[in-house]
């Protein structure tokens, strides 16, 4: 039975809703073209120059620095190849497609998560007007594609859920993906999975549990060998260029500050609607509240027990948590919700 509540209880048609979000996907991918073939970024060149360039088996196999966003790497080679150079648009264009096919991805996610088709366009069109997806979807680097990933993970959770069994292979297969482009999704796998598989075995025992555990066992055996040749040089990474907690506490509050600023967007009105729409969590106590918790508890623990955490924008996979949660109280602002399951 679907765990989705019902909000704001509109009818629309379907060839409104997709007009839309098909409206949103063409302005996303207007405001992004521009910045394609602007000057080469520092941290560009160097994902190019030392990783990209480089055979596959190189590429896949080498983490010397933070910059090596393997997956995304993966992409950048082969749009050099298919496109016979190393302009900047040729770079850029795997993180392009990945920013403009989260749009829909969004609206999908949002859509199932919330319950009403007016939450998926609204979680679209803020998507597509995100500056900071904007900025990293004319970017050669992961951070994209981990959005990308990101989001397909959790609707394929949603979906599941809701009666369609086979999605527990997207969500093995995207949240492994995410975690290849980028380490830190592997909380966004945990947190997913870990919620998933507790109320799975709360609602069917065992035999509910069983499809979550093997997805979510399969995902975490994937990203062991993905990584297990730059084991040691990931850790090593993360020593260096992570942020001491408790030595820097400094340091660690000014990047608490600059997430934040990153996926709001610098948006005060975006922040203030993130904030209300987790006090709707509290009130309605729902999965997708629970969910939301998870995703952003799971990294939070995780950096307090080690004493280090990565950059902001490491954690940039937690924008689909926050769009979906100003998408809840945007769409409908009233005290109590209509809830199903």
């Amino acid at each position: 039975m679907a765990c989705a509540p019902v909000i704001w209880g509109t009818r629309m048609s379907r060839r409104a809703v997709y007009s839309w979000v098909l409206g949103a996907t063409i302005v996303a991918i207007v405001v992004r073209l521009p910045g394609l073939d602007r000057e080469i970024t520092h941290d560009e060149a160097y994902s190019w120059l030392g990783y990209a360039s480089m055979p596959y088996a190189t590429l896949l196999s080498t983490y010397d620095m933070p910059n090596n966003h393997l997956l995304h790497s993966a992409a950048m080679r082969l749009s050099s190849r298919m496109f016979g150079g190393d302009q900047e648009w040729v770079l850029r264009a795997p993180a392009f497609v990945a920013g403009v096919v989260t749009i829909p991805m969004m609206a999908g996610l949002a859509t199932a998560a919330l319950g009403s088709p007016v939450a998926g366009i609204v979680a679209a069109w803020w998507m597509a007007l995100h500056p900071s997806h904007i900025s990293y979807s004319n970017t050669a680097r992961g951070y994209a594609l981990l959005v990308l990933f990101g989001a397909l993970s959790w609707w394929s959770v949603v979906l599941a859920f809701q009666g369609r069994p086979r999605f527990w292979i997207g969500f093995a297969v995207a949240a492994f993906l995410a975690t290849w482009t980028i380490p830190s999704g592997v909380f966004l796998l945990l947190a997913l999975g870990g919620w998933a598989l507790v109320t799975a075995w709360r609602r069917g025992g065992a035999t509910g549990a069983r499809p979550v555990l093997l997805a979510t066992t399969a995902a975490v055996l994937a990203c062991v060998l993905a990584y297990v040749a730059v084991f040691e040089e990931l850790q090593s990474a993360s020593e260096r260029w992570g942020i001491k907690l408790w030595s820097e506490p400094g340091e660690a509050l000014a990047a608490l500050w600059s997430g934040a600023e990153l996926l709001t967007g610098g948006s005060a009105l975006m922040a203030g609607l993130v904030l209300l729409g987790w006090s709707r969590w509290l009130q309605r106590r729902d999965a997708v509240g629970a969910q939301v918790v998870a995703v952003v508890v799971v990294p939070l623990v995780a950096a307090l027990l080690s004493g280090v955490a990565g950059p902001p924008r490491s954690y940039f996979y937690l924008l689909p948590a926050v769009l979906v949660s100003a998408s809840a109280w945007a769409i409908d602002p009233r005290q109590q919700v209509r809830r199903v399951g």
